[in-house]
């Protein structure tokens, strides 16, 4: 199953990159946990496989310059209930690709970071954040995100995930031969 997972996001982030998507965090979130839902949620070995969107922060330092960027971000949290390790799976190329960034998914784990913002901006942070978070209920709860404006998007990597996943498929079986 990591190994799926793996290879789907890679192709996502493969894709985005090639085509320089940005601010598409949604609709590769919500892509990637359609693309759960329908290959892993029926099968056996991944009963114990837990997925949720989930908003988060993303703090990216840059040293030379001694600032920081703070980001409003989705990610995929997957969780192993059968051993309660969980992780966060960012789809998105764009943030991905940040050198010397960190991921919070809490606010409370963010609030040291506070300090070093104006109130403006901590009071936009925690909008988008509240945001975030209803966006990840709606993808959570099997609703959809998806808009004319991000649906050729949605589409055009989807369709270029599934040629790279079937052209994997036909090495495997070719290799076997």
């Amino acid at each position: 199953m990591e190994y799926m997972i793996g290879r789907t996001v890679n192709n996502m982030r493969e894709y985005q990159n090639l085509n320089n998507v940005k601010g598409q965090c949604i609709a590769n979130v919500q892509y990637l946990y359609d693309t759960f839902k329908a290959n892993l949620s029926n099968k056996q070995n991944c009963k114990h496989t837990e997925f949720k969107a989930k908003a988060v922060f993303v703090i990216k330092t840059d040293n030379k310059l001694n600032v920081e960027r703070f980001i409003t971000h989705l990610v995929l949290n997957v969780k192993d209930k059968s051993n309660g390790e969980e992780f966060i799976i960012d789809p998105s190329y764009e943030t991905f690709s940040l050198k010397n960034k960190n991921y919070h998914d809490t606010i409370q784990s963010f609030m040291s970071f506070f300090k070093n913002t104006t109130d403006e901006n901590r009071k936009k942070l925690l909008k988008d954040y509240i945001s975030f978070s209803k966006y990840a209920d709606i993808i959570n709860n099997d609703g959809h995100l998806i808009t004319d404006c991000n649906y050729k998007f949605y589409n055009q990597q989807a369709d270029y995930v599934q040629e790279k996943q079937a052209d994997y498929v036909m090495k495997q079986k070719l290799h076997k031969l």
